[in-house]
């Protein structure tokens, strides 16, 4: 998200020097540059709602396999697995 977020205020920097110092503008460029701020929101919400169901996990006891979080399988670091019966909250 922070790749995104840097890519849009970049983004926006060429479109307002552009602006400023040419005085072009291009709606193609700012309508390029709404459709990344809508990706950086979208991504943001997303990215909100997995940390909440990664929070509330609880592993299913009905199977005999090993759990773990979906945050955890993109992390480097160590990880966090869930034996059948323990509980992730």
């Amino acid at each position: 998200m922070s790749k995104l977020f840097v890519l849009f205020i970049g983004f926006l920097v060429i479109l307002l020097y552009q602006y400023f110092f040419t005085g072009e503008f291009g709606i193609e460029q700012l309508g390029f540059v709404l459709v990344i701020l809508a990706a950086l929101i979208s991504v943001f919400f997303i990215s909100k709602w997995q940390k909440q169901k990664d929070r509330s996990f609880q592993p299913d006891t009905t199977d005999n396999s090993f759990k773990t979080r979906l945050g955890e399988r993109v992390a480097n670091g160590e990880k966090q697995i869930y034996p059948e019966g323990k509980t992730g909250g």
